[in-house]
This record gives C-alpha cells, structure tokens and sequence, in this order.
C-alpha cells in the first residue's frame, strides 16, 4: 500500500517509489545519401507535367465543337481492356456546355494548385538538392494553405520567380535571348499569373469542394439574373449569366463556422479559366526546363509571358462581361420563435478590377514567345558510366555511385 506522500509502505516502514527510467533519446538518423539525388533529379525531370494540363485543356475543349465535328468521334467504339464503350451520339449542346463550365473550374484550381507547388518546390532551400522532395514534402494541405496566403499577402519574391522561371536572375545571367526590360516584364507578368493563382486556390475553395467532392453544384443557365438594390442607384443588375450555385458551413473560406449553413452562387468564368490555365501550362513548361538545365544539364526554352497577355486573361475578360459581382453569398434562414421566418443575409464579393485597367484589343487570345535556354557551363554534369543504379528507373548516365 502507499501512504500520501506516495511512497509504498511494507511492514510500517516507508519503502520510497521505484522512480521510472528515462526513456532512451531515439538515435539520430543518418543523413540521405546524397549520391542518390543524381539519379532521381535525372529521373524527375523524364516526366512532362505540363502535357498532362495541355492534354486536359485539348480534350475539354473538344466541347466547344459542333455536333458534326464530334459525331464520328462519338460513333466510334472504344474498347478498355475489359470494358467496351458502344458507338453513342455526342451530348447536346447544354450537357455539353454545363461540362464545360463545371470541369474548366476543376481543371483551373488543379493547375494552379501544380503551378504554386512546384515553385515552391524549385525555390525552398531546404530541398534545393532534390525538389522532387520539396514537392513530396508539401503534404499539409491546411500549411500548403496557410503558405499561399502569406505568399499572397506579402506578394510573391521577384527574385525566386526569375531564377525559377527564367533561369537566372537578369537576361545575361539566364542566357537567353531577351532584353532586361522584356525580362522585368516576364517577372512582372508571372508575379501576376502566380498572385491569381493563389487567389482563386484560396477564395473559390468551397466552389472547388463543392464539384470534386459529390459533384453537389447546380449549374444555373445564360439567362440567370441577380439584382442588388444600392442606396441612391436604386435596382441595378449584379451578375447577368450562368453561375454556380452550393452549399456551405463557414460565410467565407478560411473562416471559422459556427454552426450557420449558407447557399453562395457564383458566376461562371469558363473563358478566363480555360485562358489561365493556358498560360499555367506555359508557365510550367518554363519552370520544368530551368530546372531540369539546373539540375541535369539539359538545354530547353522558356516562354516570354507578357504581363499585359495575364492582365487580359484576370481583368479583360471580366470586364467584357460587365459584372461587377462574383459571388453572392446568402445566409440560410431560421425559423423564429413564433414559427416565421427569419431574414436571410446576404453578402457579395465583387469583381475586382483596377480602376485603372484598360482592356487591351488581345483580351481573349494568349500570345506568348518561346525562348531558347541553352546550357551553361556551370548547368554541365558529368556523364557516368558506371553500371551500378540507386533505383531501378533511374536513367542510364545519371549514377553517382
């Protein structure tokens, strides 16, 4: 038995506790191998992540083609492996239409969260080694999160999108055919690219939640109509077109809920996401060869984005559509003691455009130029011709071992 002090007691005499031992530290561990990232970097760079968004924007834009057009396409079967697909006719025009407009959302946030990672990825110094690792290592998706909104609020650093995008930090640095004043522009036009990224990842995540997880948005049509009533102004049109409509427990993104249900409806911007991740894709494109001639020799090209060819694809195309609200929020109503209904709240984000943009006669046609960026000295790596290979897919050559 114990006495209050604690203490165990055998036979009148205090016998004092055992105290527990001390659990061992857990041994340090061993640093990785740092021969091995060689052979992976060799092996990261074989894939081309932008053809998988290109082919995406190939094949979802199939949809805009006439009946005639994918007709033969349509009435052609299709065997997978087990499964055989019969010769069917195409969707009509407003299934078609509502696909589009719905999966061109999908396919935006999915590029533009693949944009934001591997520029993360190419410009932490912890895996400056490996990016590989610096992807594989953004698996919070609350701190991935979290991370695009400081990068958002602090603004994206000038000099990581150069080295990361062009290859260097001035046009003689990159080695590549541009003067410094179409090269600050580049570094402006993906400054901007980047910043829209982030926040359509952040401010559009219910809307993104909503479709990827059951598919619970109603698609509404052309003709839909939301008015505002303004103090002065009277009753005047907020959104005039097609929009989403879906479900929500927290007013905005990032908030936190208490308990409220809330429907928002939000315009669809089907042009202006199908236009960004375009030039998403030519933005990976540029970051996969700069890095791949960093980290394997190789020489490639870039692609000179200008910044007013992002500025038309964020502000021009919203301002051909004359909206001046993005999104309407409505606070779900309760019923009150007596068994009426209470009032519903309502909220909206507007359209954000500077007030001083001018929408350029390009709005709607992404115009970039490709750039060689051929191997410097300093990209060379040395050939290996050992037999010996870390992992069973690395390239032939790539060994450090």
């Amino acid at each position: 038995m114990a006495n209050r002090s604690g203490a165990r007691t055998t036979e009148g005499k205090n016998v004092p506790t055992p105290k527990r031992k001390p659990k061992k530290a857990p041994a340090p561990r061993q640093p990785l191998a740092w021969q091995q990232f060689q052979e992976l970097n060799f092996s990261f760079y074989e894939e081309h992540p932008s053809d998988f968004i290109n082919m995406r924007i190939e094949v979802l834009s199939l949809m805009l083609c006439s009946e005639e057009v994918l007709a033969p396409a349509y009435a052609t079967q299709r065997r997978i492996k087990g499964v055989t697909l019969g010769s069917t006719t195409p969707p009509d025009p407003d299934k078609r239409k509502r696909y589009l407009q719905t999966e061109a959302v999908v396919l935006l946030h999915h590029a533009a969260e693949l944009l934001l990672r591997l520029f993360y990825a190419h410009t932490d110094p912890e895996h400056k080694e490996c990016p590989w690792m610096g992807v594989a290592s953004l698996t919070n998706f609350a701190a991935f999160k979290e991370k695009v909104a400081t990068s958002l609020d602090n603004g994206f650093d000038p000099g990581l999108i150069a080295e990361a995008f062009l290859g260097g930090t001035s046009a003689t640095d990159a080695g590549i055919a541009l003067s410094q004043e179409e090269f600050d522009d580049a570094v402006d036009g993906l400054a901007l690219l980047l910043d829209e990224c982030a926040r359509r990842l952040l401010s559009e995540a219910f809307l993104y939640n909503a479709i990827k997880h059951g598919l619970s948005t109603i698609s509404l049509h052309d003709d839909t109509v939301v008015s505002l009533s303004t103090p002065g102004m009277g009753t005047v049109i907020g959104h005039q077109g097609p929009m989403f409509a879906y479900m929500h427990r927290a007013r905005r993104p990032g908030d936190t809920g208490n308990g409220e249900w809330f429907v928002s409806m939000t315009g669809a911007t089907t042009e202006s996401d199908l236009a960004l991740a375009v030039l998403v894709g030519k933005a990976v494109e540029s970051l996969w060869d700069v890095g791949r001639r960093r980290y394997t020799g190789k020489s490639g090209s870039i692609n000179y984005i200008r910044r007013s060819t992002v500025e038309n694809m964020v502000y021009g195309l919203r301002c051909t559509s004359l909206n001046v609200v993005e999104t309407f929020t409505f606070e779900m109503p309760r019923l009150n003691d007596d068994g009426s209904i209470g009032s519903t709240g309502v909220t909206q984000e507007l359209v954000n455009v500077p007030e001083d943009y001018q929408v350029s006669q390009n709005a709607g046609e992404p115009s970039t130029v490709r750039v060689n960026l051929p191997a410097r000295q300093r990209d060379q790596r040395a050939y290996s011709t050992s037999t010996r290979k870390l992992y069973p897919f690395s390239p032939n050559g790539s060994q450090k071992v």
